[in-house]
C-alpha cells in the first residue's frame, strides 16, 4: 500500500491562514478561477470583483438545465472570457501548463467554490497540491458564497459511496484499527445516517453548520434526526461565516483521532466544509480518507442563488524544500 500512496505523493507542506478582508474582491490575482454552470451564484464573485477577468479560468460544468447554463456563460462572455471544458481528471494537466505558462516562482490564485461540485473541488486543490514545486509556490484565496435558503429536494437512496479521489483514499499502517468517521451535517434527509449504516465506523463526530438563516439549521436537525438515538456519536458546532476556525477545530480533531482509528471524512452540508475537509485531508495523508456520496433523484433543479454572506480562507501550497515551517 505505501508504495501505491508513493506514486500519488507530493512534497507540498499546506499553511492556512484566515483572510478578513473587506476588499478581498479588488486584489491582484494571477488566476481567478470559476465555474459555468445553471446556479445563478455561479457569477456572484466574477460580477462584484475587480480582478483581471482577462486571466479568469472559467472551467464549464456539465449541462443539467440548458436555460440557466446559458443565461449564465453570456455572462461570462460578454466580458471576453472563453470558459474551458474539461473533465475533472484533465485539470491537473490544464492547471499545470497555465501555472507554468505564468513563469512565476509565486502564484496567487482566487478560487470561488460556491457552485463547483465537490469532485471539481477535490481535483483543482489536489491538483495544486501536486503541481507545488521547490520553484513554485501556489497562494489561494478561496472564497464562498452560500445559497440562499431553500427546502431540501427529496434525494433517492445512496448508489455511490467512497473516496472522492483514488488518491485521497488514504492507506492506514495498520488495517486493524477501528473505524472513525467524521461527518458533514447537511439538510439532505436521512443521509448521515445511512453512510453511518454503510461505513458502520466505531465512532462517530458529527459537525453540524450554523449560519445566518436559521431554517437551514432546522432542516439539517430534521435531517438528521435519526442520529439521536446512536450512542456512538458526538455532536459538534462549526460556523458557516468562520472558515478559518472551522478548519483549526476540525484539524485539531483529526490530528487527535488519526493515530487510534482509521478515519474516513464524509463533509455533507455547505461547500465550504468540503473544501475545508480537502485541505485537512491533503494535510494528514496517508492516514486520511476524504469520501463523497451521491444518490439518485428525480427533483428538478433549484437555482441557488447568492446569499451574499460571503468567507474567505486563505492556503498556500509550499514546497517541503524550500520551507521549514511544519504544519
Amino acid at each position: 500500500m505505501s508504495l501505491n500512496f508513493q506514486m500519488y505523493s507530493s512534497n507540498s507542506i499546506l499553511v492556512v491562514s484566515p483572510n478578513e478582508k473587506t476588499d478581498i474582491l479588488s486584489d491582484c490575482f494571477d488566476l481567478p478561477i470559476f465555474a459555468l454552470g445553471y446556479e445563478s451564484r455561479c457569477t456572484y464573485f466574477f460580477e462584484k470583483s475587480t480582478v483581471n477577468q482577462q486571466t479568469a479560468i472559467v472551467l464549464e460544468l456539465p449541462i443539467q438545465d440548458e436555460d440557466l447554463h446559458l443565461k449564465n456563460k453570456k455572462i461570462y462572455t460578454d466580458k471576453n472570457v472563453t470558459p474551458f471544458n474539461f473533465r475533472p481528471e484533465e485539470l491537473l494537466c490544464f492547471l499545470r501548463e497555465r501555472i507554468h505558462s505564468l513563469k512565476k516562482n509565486q502564484v496567487t490564485i482566487l478560487l470561488d467554490i460556491s457552485s463547483f461540485p465537490r469532485l471539481y473541488i477535490a481535483q483543482i486543490l489536489h491538483s495544486f497540491y501536486l503541481i507545488t514545486s521547490s520553484d513554485i509556490q501556489i497562494d489561494i484565496t478561496i472564497c464562498y458564497t452560500p445559497a440562499v435558503y431553500f427546502p431540501p429536494k427529496e434525494d433517492g437512496p445512496i448508489v455511490s459511496a467512497g473516496p472522492v479521489l483514488r488518491e485521497l483514499a488514504g492507506w492506514p499502517d495498520d488495517p486493524n484499527l477501528p473505524i472513525g468517521c467524521v461527518i458533514g451535517l447537511g439538510h439532505e434527509d436521512g443521509k448521515a445516517l445511512g453512510i453511518i449504516e454503510y461505513i458502520e465506523p466505531n465512532k462517530v463526530w458529527c459537525l453540524t453548520p450554523i449560519g445566518k438563516d436559521k431554517r437551514y439549521l432546522q432542516s439539517v436537525g430534521k435531517a438528521s434526526e435519526g442520529l439521536k438515538n446512536l450512542d456512538s456519536v458526538v455532536s459538534i458546532s462549526y460556523l458557516i461565516s468562520k472558515p478559518y476556525k472551522t478548519y483549526k477545530e476540525l484539524n485539531s480533531l483529526i490530528s487527535s483521532l488519526v493515530e487510534s482509528n482509521r478515519m474516513v471524512l464524509v463533509p455533507f452540508g455547505p461547500k465550504i466544509i468540503f473544501a475545508i475537509s480537502t485541505i485537512v485531508t491533503l494535510q494528514h495523508l496517508p492516514n486520511l480518507s476524504l469520501w463523497r456520496v451521491s444518490s439518485e433523484s428525480n427533483s428538478a433543479l433549484v437555482d441557488s442563488e447568492a446569499s451574499g454572506e460571503n468567507c474567505y480562507i486563505d492556503v498556500s501550497f509550499r514546497s517541503r524544500d524550500c520551507d521549514p515551517l511544519v504544519i
